[in-house]
């Protein structure tokens, strides 16, 4: 079982992680481990932004806009991988009782289950992980989520000789993402689908109305007083 030993010029170091191994049921057997994908950690996130608006002049004061911005996140920071969820398709093929009896029990040995290394002990959705050894594995640094963002700008921006200025604006707008398990630290419930975990951001605000009021105080060079 290799460690990663991460120096640091400050006195603060980083946490040592475990590798994943291949398979060595000799050390943390049945615990929880996190594992650090460096590869993915280098990973850096990247958002794709594209707008158009339109504007008229109603009035020699007054100009209304509107405006479509749209944004695409990309390898957004993620908790959605379960590295030793079993393949859904056993749900069907063995179904749930056998999935959740002992690996030793008749049901198992009848659907040709075998123990993954000599002395193992546990069910056979354990017996089938790809780490069998582990209960759970939860990634860390990990760059697997997305986002979209869809929003139209209503603007209304008018002034007024007295030196105020009046900005009005109204947005209808829509955000979806999966990367909202960083925060919660849920897992994807289906790391072979991660299409399933993105549904409406905990950030969405679908109406949102500002107002603005600003003036300018006739003080000071080149003003009234």
């Amino acid at each position: 079982l290799n460690i990663n030993n991460f120096p640091t010029p400050t006195s603060m170091a980083l946490p040592t992680t475990w590798k994943v191994p291949n398979l060595t049921p000799t050390v943390d057997n049945g615990l929880n481990i996190t594992w650090l994908n460096s590869s993915m950690a280098r990973i850096p996130a990247q958002f794709w932004t594209w707008n158009f608006d339109i504007q008229q002049q109603v009035t020699p004061s007054a100009v209304v806009t509107v405006r479509y911005i749209g944004i695409r996140g990309e390898r957004l920071f993620s908790g959605l991988s379960r590295p030793n969820q079993i393949n859904p398709s056993y749900l069907t093929s063995l179904g749930s009782a056998v999935l959740t009896s002992s690996s030793t029990s008749p049901a198992a040995v009848a659907a040709g289950i075998q123990n993954p290394y000599p002395g193992f002990s546990g069910t056979v959705q354990q017996a089938l992980s790809p780490f069998p050894q582990y209960k759970t594995i939860s990634v860390s640094q990990e760059h697997l989520g997305d986002s979209t963002y869809h929003a139209l700008y209503l603007i209304f921006n008018k002034r007024y000789s007295s030196g105020l200025t009046m900005l009005a604006s109204y947005s209808l707008s829509k955000m979806f993402t999966n990367a909202d398990s960083y925060v919660s630290g849920s897992a994807a419930m289906n790391s072979f689908n991660l299409r399933l975990a993105k549904s409406l951001s905990q950030d969405d605000q679908t109406h949102l109305f500002r107002y603005s009021l600003t003036y300018e105080l006739p003080f000071g060079k080149g003003r009234q007083l």
